[in-house]
């Protein structure tokens, strides 16, 4: 797979610790800065202090969803979002999309297939 910028910011957004870590290690071996944050009330702030290339945001997160979050972020960024979810329902999936998301990947999925969705993401963020 081709290697990523070594510049490139992908900021990990759910509260699943383990799921921040496994995002992390598989998106840092292939050449990535990762931010993991676990709380979606501070991630608006941090995604202002560090205005990452692309990011993966969780759907189901306590106090502020994935969804408000998204609503939020297109406010004041057209940064790609990729939806990292185990929420498996067409209406959650349509209304990512409306709201501006760039990409859905299911819970579980295969660490090559993201790290590969994300490049893939990134090479056509570039290009506009």
């Amino acid at each position: 797979m081709e290697q990523a910028s070594k510049t490139a910011t992908i900021m990990v957004v759910d509260d699943e610790p383990v799921i921040t870590h496994l995002v992390n290690r598989t998106l840092t071996r292939a050449g990535y800065h990762v931010i993991e944050v676990n709380d979606s009330t501070t991630a608006i702030g941090l995604i202002k202090a560090h205005n990452p290339d692309l990011i993966l945001l969780d759907i189901r997160m306590p106090q502020i969803s994935g969804l408000q979050l998204l609503e939020r972020i297109r406010e004041f960024s057209d940064v790609p979002v990729i939806m990292l979810t185990a929420v498996h329902e067409l209406m959650a999936l349509q209304k990512s999309f409306d709201i501006g998301a760039d990409d859905y990947i299911e819970k579980p999925f295969l660490p090559g297939i993201l790290a590969a969705r994300v490049l893939a993401k990134l090479r056509m963020a570039k290009k506009q």
